[in-house]
């Protein structure tokens, strides 16, 4: 009888690029499992919010879509873009570790809550990763906001938006790689996917 090798598992949060929108719905994460044959779960809504004010924002889905008892080796989840086009209240950064100290109903409460759920739950990592393109300054505001999460819970970003520790794309390859202002499309999705990949396989040496 061959012995069988556990997948490993990865989670991934998020709204329309998570799914694959313009895409026939194939993502990045269709591409990371290809390169790590690895299991990932995509638990993806077009349209949805970090902030936690409907019955489909990542909280929601986070807390009730996703096998709480499943061993993985990180959470993957989307900085949405969302939020700013639907003009969410951005919150602040707390002072807090205790999970429910954090307004959900804010981004960055909501944030905070995700990752500290994650913790207790699963005690994974937790990746948030940017959106390659989308002009908007409360964008990068968030994306700040972002980094300074990072510094106080030890997460991890994969900052497609800054082209952090990546090749910088000139704006004409991204423009290539973009379906709309938003959504990548196949080209795009296989760019970040084989990104993303790398960065967990190096991740995991």
């Amino acid at each position: 009888m061959k012995n069988s090798i556990k997948k490993k598992i990865y989670y991934f949060l998020g709204s329309s690029v998570t799914y694959g929108f313009a895409n026939n719905g194939k993502s990045f994460v269709e591409v990371i499992e290809k390169n790590l044959k690895c299991h990932c779960v995509k638990e993806a809504e077009n349209g949805t919010t970090l902030t936690d004010d409907d019955s489909t924002s990542y909280v929601e889905r986070l807390e009730n879509k996703l096998d709480k008892k499943e061993k993985i080796e990180g959470i993957i989840v989307q900085l949405s873009t969302n939020d700013i086009s639907k003009n969410k209240p951005l919150g602040e950064v707390s002072s807090s570790l205790e999970k429910d100290a954090f307004d959900k109903k804010t981004v960055l409460g909501a944030i905070e809550y995700i990752i500290a759920y994650c913790k207790e739950i699963w005690n994974c990592s937790v990746i948030f990763y940017t959106n390659p393109n989308f002009n908007n300054k409360k964008y990068d505001f968030l994306i700040d906001k972002l980094y300074e999460i990072k510094r106080k819970w030890n997460i991890e970003i994969i900052d497609f938006y800054n082209f952090e520790n990546m090749e910088k794309l000139d704006d004409d390859t991204l423009k290539k790689y973009m379906a709309d202002d938003i959504h990548p499309n196949n080209d795009g999705y296989l760019w970040m996917g084989n990104i993303m990949a790398e960065y967990l396989k190096q991740k995991n040496k």
